[in-house]
């Protein structure tokens, strides 16, 4: 139990550093970008700007920032990104007037002319294309497209990335290893504190089993002396349900600490069985038991504590059930899993209560208290149902109760 609490506490820390990781990266990688574009944009705007001044500057590098008004601090240097501008304008008939293509290598003029043509085909002033930043201009009937070869930029950011994600997976490595271990110190004092309470529960019950056996044996012998009296009846029936809450308390305990001996079980056959004996028992209370088992369903697990699980449902449904009235058992195969089904008529219970009585000594009311029942019964049908690796819950609906128990079936 607590190596599956260590490993959720791992993994959930671990899901949080990697959210807050993945997160930070993808905040200063978006940034970064936006920056990068923006400077780009701002440099061939003003690119633009002298070239309408100037005509076809060939070969004109990023100008200068403009300078600031008086008393203002001057603005820092924008980061040069490239120094070769590539432009085309051309006239309202679509004819060339000028191309500036510093390298040629990297892109012909008529390439760059059709990629102006298209960029200003789109409709967008500015924007990314390819590996080209870009921006358009119209005026006097004239369009302008400047670009920026954004190669560079992009193989650095890529560079970046790809060393970024390298050694940030080895951090993430470091770190699951120091999380596993932060998650052992965080439950290792809780387990301890379970094996002290266990050692506690088993020692106690064996402690108390001895002054129970010499109460129930003295008490036979006085009844044997001076006859039965009430006084003397009540002393045994109350030795016989301290015994009961010892041996209930050390099954809990054995049922933590040892696994279970797993074999296969039919248990349809168990089920079969628990029902002789209960049907007198249900009769002698006014109450009506019917049943509906699927035959041969078999389980991996132990026998006896099946048989337990099978008996403590039955026996609380007929503990409990409203007086007269009718109790149901069924058993059945669906999914590959048992699935048993106890249900008797109670008083109303909310979702809350029902999910409680699973907790030991758990009563919801007084009406519980005072009948030979310590509420163990149902925790003791808990931990069998979880060492058998299933799953158990209760449910009220339409003045009934309904304990479900959901086992795994063995592997034909």
């Amino acid at each position: 139990m607590y190596r599956k609490l260590r490993i959720k506490i791992a993994l959930s820390s671990i899901a949080v550093l990697l959210a807050l990781f993945l997160g930070t990266i993808g905040i200063v990688y978006a940034a970064s970008y936006r920056e990068t574009l923006r400077a780009d944009q701002e440099m061939l705007s003003r690119y633009a700007e002298a070239y309408w001044e100037n005509g076809n500057p060939e070969g004109l590098d990023a100008p200068p920032p403009p300078a600031p008004p008086p008393g203002e601090t001057p603005m820092t240097a924008m980061p040069q990104i490239s120094s070769q501008f590539y432009s085309v304008e051309w006239n309202e008939a679509g004819e060339t007037v000028s191309i500036n293509n510093p390298n040629t290598r990297k892109i012909t003029d008529d390439d760059l002319t059709v990629l102006a043509h298209q960029i200003a085909a789109s409709g967008k002033e500015n924007g990314i294309r390819n590996a080209w930043v870009y921006h358009t201009e119209n005026r006097r009937g004239h369009t302008l497209v400047a670009l920026l070869d954004n190669t560079l930029v992009a193989s650095s950011s890529s560079t970046l990335f790809t060393n970024t994600v390298r050694y940030g997976l080895g951090m993430i490595i470091i770190l699951c290893v120091v999380v596993w271990f932060t998650s052992g110190l965080l439950v290792r004092p809780l387990e301890r504190k379970e094996q002290e309470q266990r050692r506690f529960l088993s020692d106690a019950g064996h402690e108390l089993k001895t002054p129970v056996s010499v109460i129930a044996t003295n008490a036979e012998l006085l009844q044997r002396e001076i006859g039965s009296n009430r006084w003397l009846e009540n002393i045994i029936a109350e030795n016989e349900r301290s015994s009961e809450l010892v041996q209930n308390l050390l099954t809990l305990t054995r049922m933590q600490e040892k696994q279970t001996a797993a074999e296969r079980v039919n248990l349809s056959g168990i089920a079969e069985g628990v029902i002789l004996p209960f049907e007198g028992v249900a009769f002698e209370k006014g109450h009506v038991l019917n049943t509906e088992i699927q035959p041969e369903l078999y389980v991996q697990g132990n026998p006896q504590q099946l048989l337990s699980l099978v008996s403590i449902l039955l026996d609380n449904a007929v503990q409990y059930s409203t007086a007269g009235s009718e109790i149901g058992l069924a058993l059945s195969g669906v999914n590959h899993r048992a699935v048993l089904q106890v249900r008797n008529q109670c008083p109303e219970m909310s979702q809350e209560q029902c999910g409680q009585l699973f907790d030991r000594f758990y009563r919801t009311d007084d009406s519980r208290t005072g009948n030979g029942h310590f509420g163990l019964g149902l925790s003791i049908a808990q931990k069998v149902v979880q060492a058998h690796h299933g799953s158990i819950s209760a449910s009220w609906e339409n003045g009934s109760i309904t304990f479900t128990a959901v086992l795994p079936l063995a592997k034909a």
